[in-house]
Order: C-alpha cells, then structure tokens, then sequence
C-alpha cells in the first residue's frame, strides 16, 4: 500500500485530523478551499475531509482531483441528493458518508482513522487485502460508509454491526475489518463472514482484513459498505428534456460510458424511451469506440465553409461505415437543414460502387 496524505480544507476538517492521531507514514495538508489545486497533490493516496459540502467546495474538489488515482473525499451525510453531491458522483472521485450523531469533529476523525487502518498496509502476522480488491469495492458512482461494533467474539461484532446497516441484501461490496487478538482463530472470522454471505446477493463483493489489538479482549470491527447509487431517475429527466431523438441517445450512451448505469440499464432506458437499441451502439461506437473517427468526422461536418454537397457526402460515408443509422440521419438532417433525399442517392451511389469494385 502506499502512503496516504490527508487533506482538510476548513477548521473543523482540522480539528478531525489532530483528533485521529494518525500513523507517522501518513502526510496532513491543511489548506483553505480557495487555495486547493493539483500543485497541493503528492503521489500518495489523496483523502480530502471536508465538514460541510457545498458546490463551491464540490467544483473545487472535482478541478482538484480529476487525475487523481482512487481519491477519496470525507463528507458529512446529506440527507438528500444536493447539487454538490450529484456532481461529485458523476466523477473519478470515491465519496465516503460519515453520519453525525455528536461533534462532526469527531464522528470525521473516526473515520479518517479507520480509512488509515484499512488502507495501510498491516505487519506480518496481520492480513491486508490487495489495492485492487480495496477499490473494487470502494469505487466511484457509490455512497460509501462505515460502520463500527465491538463484542467478545466475531460472529457477535458482526451481528450487532449488520443490524446497523440498512438494505444489506442490495449492497455493492464490504469491507471488513476485526480489530483481534494476536490467538484469535480464523475460523472464528470465517464464520463471521459466513454471516455476511448469507444476508447479501451473490454478486456482492467482500473481503476481510485483521489487525492486531492487544489492548482489550473485545473484538472491534469496522465494516465499510458500498452502495452504487441509481442514476436512472437523473437520466430520465435529462432524457425528458431532451428535444431531439439524438440528444436522448447521447444521454443514455454518456452515462453508459461513465459508468453511472450498467448496460442492462442502458438497455432498459433506451426502450421506454423509444430508442433503438441499435441506435444506442452505434452512437456508443462512434463517440466511444471510434474516437479518431467521431472527432475528424465532427470537425469536418462542423465546418462552416464546407458546402451542403459535401456534408451530406460525409453524412453518407458515415451511414456506409455503420457509424450512424437512419435515426440518426433524421437528427442530422434537421440540425444542418439537409435533404434527405440527397444523402441516400449518395449511400445507394457509394454501395453501387463498392459492390462494382469488389466484382472488379
């Protein structure tokens, strides 16, 4: 694992930070908002902790950290889906909830220390799981959260954390972490988990890792669970808005590429909104799959010298090269004020000739 640098950027992320006690491994930042920018960011894992989110903070935070590798941003929970939130949730950036139930302080700097313990690496006698596996759970386009019991055995710590968690059985992934001691059998923790595993789906991802804790006989345990968060209602007022038929199937095709909804999802929007499915990859194709081409391909059709002749040319060979269908023809046509009529004698002539030439 490499080292983390924690980064507050107001007094009270401050206050979190001295009250953690952190590890000598790890660097802290304090910098005012106004100040943070990509000069601020070290190679190391970046953790930004923030006691209030708001989308001045949000737009800062996304400016700051959109090359960053797997940053993560400390947030007090919102009790509904803000402008700042929805923002931070379309980018790279990995967002952990903290609930308030005292001083935010304190409920952040909780968390903050429990972030350092799962992602830093463990000694010898300690079992840390792999980087990749930590933020295939810990990912971006999710809620994530921690939460926290103790008891004299595993299994009882797990019980009394599950029963904090709400729509267990719908969660993306969990990480576990037991606080042990050093002659605590695995078997014990494996039990544990098979609690786990019988309360979530199948497709669920969990890991587990220990730490030893020799200062009391109890079992501590921190649980971070992971949450993607539904898009699809956003998407579908975006697709409402839309005014044209290509400008809904780019909004679905966007998200798509994202990573805000799965292709499933992809699929189900396009049909309730009356998109053919092929349009949707074909549309995914040019903008996604064939980069070179959708760029050279807008610029020239972009262009305002170029005459209707030729644009409707280039609309044709696109046809022939299967980077658009008819659909999407209609939606050309009606922005750039084309013939229609022109542009299929152009596909039919530049068939007749590539038929002609396969003969020859």
């Amino acid at each position: 694992m490499k080292k983390i640098q924690f980064i507050a950027i107001d007094e009270v992320a401050n206050q979190a930070l001295d009250i953690a006690t952190l590890l000598e491994t790890s660097e802290v930042l304090k910098v005012d908002k106004g100040k943070l920018s990509q000069s601020c960011v070290s190679e190391y894992q970046q953790i930004v902790v923030v006691s209030k989110l708001d989308i001045d903070i949000a737009t800062v935070l996304q400016d700051t950290l959109e090359n960053v590798k797997y940053p993560i941003v400390i947030y007090p929970e919102q009790a509904e889906l803000s402008d700042e939130l929805e923002l931070l949730l379309n980018t790279n950036i990995i967002l952990v909830s903290v609930k308030i139930n005292s001083l935010v302080s304190v409920e952040l700097s909780k968390v903050v220390k429990s972030l350092e313990s799962i992602l830093s690496s463990g000694n010898e006698n300690e079992i840390t799981a792999d980087e990749d596996d930590i933020f295939s759970i810990l990912s971006p386009h999710s809620i994530n959260k921690l939460y926290f019991s103790q008891a004299k055995n595993a299994q009882l710590a797990t019980m009394r954390a599950v029963s904090q968690i709400k729509h267990l059985s719908t969660v993306n992934g969990i990480i576990c972490q037991f606080h042990i001691k050093p002659d605590l059998s695995l078997m014990e923790i494996s039990d544990a988990m098979d609690i786990l595993d019988n309360k979530t789906h199948e497709e669920a991802g969990i890991i587990f890792q220990t730490r030893e804790n020799n200062m009391d006989d109890n079992v501590e345990l921190i649980i971070c669970v992971s949450n993607y968060y539904s898009f699809t209602p956003l998407i579908q007022k975006n697709i409402d808005e839309a005014s044209t038929y290509l400008l809904k199937t780019a909004e679905i095709v966007d998200r798509y590429a994202d990573g805000s909804i799965s292709g499933a999802e992809a699929d189900e929007l396009g049909e309730q909104n009356g998109i053919h499915l092929n349009d949707l990859e074909n549309l995914y194709n040019l903008a996604y799959t064939y980069p070179r081409a959708l760029i050279e391909f807008m610029k020239d059709i972009r262009d305002d010298e170029i005459s209707d002749m030729n644009r409707e040319s280039l609309i044709a060979q696109a046809v022939i090269d299967d980077y658009i269908d008819i659909n999407i023809l209609d939606e050309l046509v009606l922005t750039y004020k084309l013939s229609e009529s022109e542009i299929i004698k152009a596909v039919n002539n530049m068939r007749i000739s590539q038929q002609v030439e396969e003969k020859i």
